[in-house]
């Protein structure tokens, strides 16, 4: 499900003017207008000043291939993020990862492709747009995707990266212009531990935004009505006064206690909670195996990238098809020296037979 909404920007304008002129001129001269306005912006996330920076009219623009990626983004729930970098003079698509149920998980997967990235570029700055899950009500019920365009500046970045990275900014938040949000992030812990905080820069001073964000990490029983599996002794030992999204497991009592408040066919609408995604998340991520993390794989389009991993194929291809040659040619000689054997054996038969027949001829002569 997709929820759009009004971007919360400096660069809207730049979104707004791209969809009434959308012939290649107008949007570099657009993209040459806001220049200055996207290197202060960058500018303001390494910490640099204003009056450090010195910009000129240089403009960049970004290949089709990036906003075809980002718009997948946008356009599909599967996909949760799609992270940009430089590669010399263009910033390509890098890595692109799907969506999951484990939300705080896709993040941390999010910066580890964002710095592995970066790890490929001479500039530490990756460009990025994330569709970010967020519960639409208090009620953990159900959700919402933000898709949000996300400018990382790594700590340290010198005035040279700035200047670089501002240059493209305008084209590439118009090659972003799907998004209903922008954010900036500065750091990088790892493990997803930075998700609510950039969930809340996409509301800014939007309080219940704000609540909805840090509501990710407090989801509460789901079920509503008397005797409900949150009112379960056995439950309540197992929370133990933490909430749901707490807790790794839950106990086997508290397990049948949901199973059998939630069972097969049950009417939704008398039993509230157990067919919306926050039973999902307690239910078949704490009860059936354990809330273990699926593994997915992400996408690949770097060129360099690209290029490793073909090799790697290649060196299993080739690895493979030396262990079949191996094992031909080892069944090629097992065949000779069997069937080498078969036709010394048989020659050895018949000398032996003709041995035979030479001696039975003699003993007749004899007689």
């Amino acid at each position: 499900m997709i929820f759009r909404t009004k971007m919360k920007s400096d660069y809207t304008i730049i979104g707004a003017v791209e969809k009434q002129r959308s012939n290649k001129t107008a949007v570099v001269a657009v993209a040459g207008f806001f220049v200055l306005a996207a290197v202060l912006a960058l500018a303001s996330v390494s910490g640099l000043s204003q009056g450090e920076l010195r910009v000129s009219s240089n403009v960049q623009t970004v290949s089709s291939e990036l906003k075809l990626e980002f718009e997948k983004v946008c356009k599909s729930s599967d996909t949760r993020y799609v992270v940009a970098v430089f590669d010399g003079t263009e910033i390509v698509p890098c890595v692109s990862g799907p969506a999951t149920d484990h939300w705080e998980q896709d993040y941390a997967k999010f910066e580890a492709a964002i710095e592995r990235c970066v790890g490929l570029s001479s500039h530490s700055i990756a460009f990025a747009v994330y569709n970010m899950p967020v519960w639409k009500t208090a009620d953990h019920h159900t959700y919402v995707d933000y898709p949000t365009f996300i400018d990382y500046v790594a700590p340290g970045v010198d005035m040279a990266d700035i200047y670089w990275a501002g240059t493209y900014l305008g084209a590439t938040k118009l090659a972003a212009s799907c998004v209903t949000a922008s954010v900036k992030i500065d750091r990088i812990e790892g493990e997803g531990s930075r998700m609510v905080e950039t969930c809340q820069k996409i509301g800014k001073d939007d309080e219940s935004m704000m609540a909805r964000c840090q509501s990710i990490q407090t989801v509460d029983c789901p079920y509503v009505g008397d005797n409900t599996p949150c009112q379960n002794k056995p439950c309540q030992t197992d929370l133990d006064g933490e909430a749901f999204a707490a807790i790794s497991s839950l106990g086997e009592e508290c397990c049948d206690a949901i199973a059998a408040w939630c069972k097969k066919e049950v009417d939704v609408e008398t039993k509230p909670g157990c067919g919306n995604f926050a039973h999902k998340q307690i239910y078949t991520h704490n009860c059936a195996g354990g809330f273990e993390a699926p593994v997915v794989a992400e996408t690949i389009l770097h060129p360099v990238l690209v290029a490793e991993e073909a090799a790697r194929q290649q060196e299993i291809a080739d690895a493979k098809a030396a262990e079949e040659k191996k094992a031909a040619d080892q069944k090629a000689a097992d065949e000779k020296k069997a069937a080498d054997q078969k036709a010394a054996d048989q020659k050895a038969a018949e000398e032996k037979a003709a041995k035979e027949l030479a001696a039975t001829a003699t003993t007749a002569e004899g007689r």
